[in-house]
């Protein structure tokens, strides 16, 4: 495969991962878990973020967990419940980012075969 090529490719799934992932938190945004003790564990939802990381050729999607996972809130009747640590507005900004990456990287996929073709043309 061509290095342009697989470059664009690996933008696509960078940023396939992204929106997924953004997607993922949104859903779970409103989700939430009896506020853990001192010594338990967290039992609800864990939001994620994606570091994407330059590999040759290419870009590569690392999933990570986000750390606190929660965060306490009201839960209505005076006491305290544990909701996950989704960032809505930094979510919404990571889908737009992510989905200008795809048509970028869909971009110069169109352009490589308009040139291949071009290319074939001429040597035909």
């Amino acid at each position: 495969m061509d290095v342009g090529l697989s470059i664009a490719v690996s933008g696509l799934k960078a940023a396939e991962t992204r929106v997924n992932v953004a997607a993922n938190n949104l859903v779970n945004q409103r989700s939430d878990a009896p506020l853990p003790a001192t010594n338990e564990s967290y039992q609800g939802y864990q939001p994620q973020r994606v570091d994407q990381r330059s590999e040759a050729p290419g870009t590569r999607a690392v999933v990570s967990p986000i750390v606190p996972a929660y965060v306490s809130l009201p839960d209505g009747e005076g006491g305290t419940r544990a909701g996950p640590n989704v960032d809505v507005t930094g979510n919404v900004v990571e889908l737009q980012t992510a989905g200008q990456a795809y048509k970028a990287a869909a971009s110069v996929i169109r352009t490589q075969e308009e040139m291949s073709k071009e290319a074939l043309d001429i040597l035909s």
